[in-house]
């Protein structure tokens, strides 16, 4: 191969050129004894080469055969991965420890050195339609729980927070730990993804919780999903439009049945005698409704969770369960 025929390599190796060097070749008789080659020096980060290749070893001088640097060029190179995790949703089912393990590596890089990451490009223009993705979903979640382990009380990124909010009187670490708890029983008590689920959520506001939540079910694989949302801000105000960004989200997303209803309290929801899976109370600050307590049904593997600042949990009647399946979590400032 002549030095001046030579293919322009540069975008596969960073290499300098040796010209002129005489190799012996004896495959093909009727040719020179001699021909001449490009001599490359390999230089480190070959990235787009296979780490496999004993031959590519970083400051040495090695001889490449064009058939072979062809072959290399032709093959299809794997797309270099932008996102900040290894499984990809899309591809397959998650579950509760995938979400921790990712946003655990994730939680590694300081504010500085997630900035210089290649992938942070992708998440800056990263839009609120864009989350239908299963992928990009994901991303938005490990870079919530990023924040949340970054910031004390602020997690919302920039595309949800004219959307939707929480209270930020509480530790964003706090609701990461809540929603992992969350995940966690509902992973445990409900082995099949496609039967209907009743999730039932009371006082929390802004939703966003709710959505985080919501939204990691649908990676854990949860198809069939009616969500229940009772507050009596729910039927007005900034809160009503919160309300309806969970009905628009939820209602357009591929491939599920996430049916989203509101109820002015609690009361209203058990008026309907419908057994619930998962009943949340989470930013709850005392009781939600007047005596007497509204009686909540269950089904066999159904639970509540409260997460709340003071000590008493909501004013509900939950005796359809036993005694461990009424978790309650109290949150520091």
């Amino acid at each position: 191969m002549s030095i001046q025929n030579k293919i322009d390599y540069s975008a596969l190796l960073s290499f300098n050129e040796v010209s002129n060097v005489s190799v012996e070749q004896n495959s093909n008789p009727n040719t020179k004894q001699t021909t001449e080659k490009t001599c490359l020096v390999v230089q480190s980060n070959l990235e787009l080469l296979t780490k496999s290749d004993d031959s590519l070893i970083s400051g040495e001088i090695k001889f490449f055969d064009r058939d072979v640097i062809v072959q290399k060029i032709e093959e299809p190179l794997k797309t270099k991965k932008k996102f900040p995790f290894s499984i990809f949703p899309n591809q397959t089912i998650l579950t509760s420890k995938n979400i921790l393990c990712e946003s655990l590596e994730l939680e590694e890089l300081s504010e500085s050195e997630l900035y210089t990451k290649p992938f942070y490009e992708d998440w800056v223009n990263l839009k609120w339609d864009d989350l239908y993705d299963k992928d990009n979903l994901f991303f938005c979640i490990l870079m919530i729980k990023h924040a949340a382990s970054k910031n004390k009380y602020l997690r919302i990124p920039e595309i949800i927070k004219d959307k939707l909010s929480e209270c930020t009187c509480i530790k964003a670490s706090c609701r990461n730990s809540t929603e992992k708890d969350v995940l966690v029983q509902v992973e445990k008590r409900f082995v099949n993804r496609n039967q209907k689920r009743v999730y039932v959520s009371v006082g929390s506001e802004g939703c966003f919780q709710d959505w985080v939540i919501l939204s990691q079910l649908i990676l854990l694989g949860f198809t069939n999903i009616d969500i229940h949302l009772c507050d009596m801000v729910y039927l007005k105000g900034s809160q009503k439009k919160a309300c309806e960004t969970m009905k628009e989200f939820f209602s357009h997303f591929p491939n599920v049945n996430f049916t989203v209803y509101i109820h002015g309290s609690l009361r209203e929801f058990t008026e309907l005698k419908t057994p619930a899976d998962i009943v949340l109370a989470l930013d709850f600050y005392g009781d939600l409704d007047k005596s007497p307590a509204p009686k909540v049904l269950f089904t066999p593997n159904g639970f509540a969770y409260c997460s709340s600042k003071v000590k008493s949990t909501p004013n509900w009647d939950v005796s359809d369960i036993k005694k461990e399946d009424n978790i309650f979590r109290q949150w520091t400032d």
